[in-house]
């Protein structure tokens, strides 16, 4: 290969890359940081050019997809030009076999393929800011979970309640929230009702609306396209969305509000303010801050996981299984935004009180 084809850096899609081996998420989760922090991604992955397996840069294909980066920057090899040896004893491939396991996605184990890249190696380049040229994805998929039928509001679908100041209804609130997102409605008590009167939306029916909580709900609904989810319950005004879009590609809102509920869901964070812990019930510490019910999940990993866990645990609350190892959600607290839970009468009138109070 060339001196010139070697060091030439293009931007390749996140999308399309593909491991050749494992990596540590310790060590993900340690890039992670660092690149937050700096603001910038300073060395490119070294692809081969026939599928853009990653040859160099394991960790930095997961850190790009955690943060959700639509492409990175790179440089393509021919892979047979490519020396390589195994890290471990008796060991023996070539790049034909690295090349057929990447496909198969059975990728070798980690720290197990070495390679030394022709014309003087893997070139350095510019830095790329994060918020320029390496641009976070935005999220374009909204999730609102609708299904249940509340007990204490009179059979009434809560996304259909309506603001007592305009008149517009929860779900009204949503698609003025998220705009230009395209919205799916999880449906399963008044799902008709629902449907006829906002035919325009997507719509998935949870069958089991009856039997089991709302994580059944985000299991049927979320695959890997990252998406915010939300409670079918909140009035939610558009200003905290577009604040939460120029936000970490993965968080939870929550609020250190003291009056809570033995229903709500808290959050145990570590120093950097990332969850390692959501519970139900008493709140253990006052320094947890409750989950309020709205999440931007963009890691592939993290959307697989809870995915996963809501279908095994359908039972609970969505908020609980929210996956926390390694910790790579952030909490993000609410603050002047409208924000306001509809559960009860009680808080309904509470609504009617705030709006004469304005």
């Amino acid at each position: 290969m060339s001196t010139e084809n070697s060091a030439l850096i293009v931007r390749v899609p996140v999308e399309r890359l593909r491991h050749i081996e494992g990596f540590s998420r310790k060590r993900v989760q340690g890039l992670v940081d660092k690149i937050r922090s700096e603001g910038v991604w300073i060395k490119p992955l070294a692809l081969d050019d026939a599928h853009d397996l990653v040859l160099d840069g394991q960790h930095r294909m997961e850190v790009a997809r955690t943060l959700g980066l639509k492409w990175v920057p790179a440089v393509r090899y021919r892979y047979a030009d490519v020396e390589l040896w195994s890290l471990r004893p008796n060991h023996a491939f070539d790049w034909r076999e690295v090349t057929r396991r990447a496909l198969a996605e059975d990728p070798d184990p980690y720290k197990t393929v070495k390679h030394r890249f022709p014309d003087g190696g893997l070139p350095a380049c510019l830095p790329f800011s994060l918020g320029g040229a390496v641009r976070m994805s935005a999220v374009e998929h909204v999730i609102i979970l609708a299904a249940g039928k509340s007990l204490q509001l009179d059979g009434i679908s809560k996304i259909l309640i309506r603001h007592p100041a305009d008149g517009r209804t929860i779900l009204d609130w949503a698609i003025e929230a998220f705009a230009g997102k395209r919205i799916t409605v999880v449906v399963g008590f008044r799902a008709i009702q629902i449907m006829q009167a906002y035919p325009d939306l997507d719509y998935i029916h949870n069958p089991e609306w009856a039997l089991t909580n709302n994580a059944m709900s985000l299991g049927l609904a979320l695959t890997e396209e990252p998406a915010y989810v939300v409670s079918g319950d909140i009035f939610i005004e558009r200003r905290l969305i577009e604040r939460l879009d120029r936000d970490v590609p993965d968080l939870v809102l929550t609020s250190r509000r003291e009056k809570r509920s033995l229903s709500a869901v808290h959050c145990v964070l570590d120093d950097a303010g990332r969850v390692i812990e959501p519970y139900q019930g008493p709140v253990r510490d006052m320094a947890h801050p409750e989950s309020v019910g709205l999440f931007k999940v963009s890691s592939p990993e993290v959307l697989r996981q809870w995915r996963r866990r809501c279908i095994e645990h359908s039972n609970l609350f969505a908020g609980q299984l929210l996956p926390c190892s390694p910790p790579c959600v952030q909490s993000v607290s609410l603050e002047d935004e409208l924000f306001f839970e509809v559960n009860t009468p009680t808080d309904y009138m509470e609504l009617i009180r705030s709006r004469a109070r304005s």
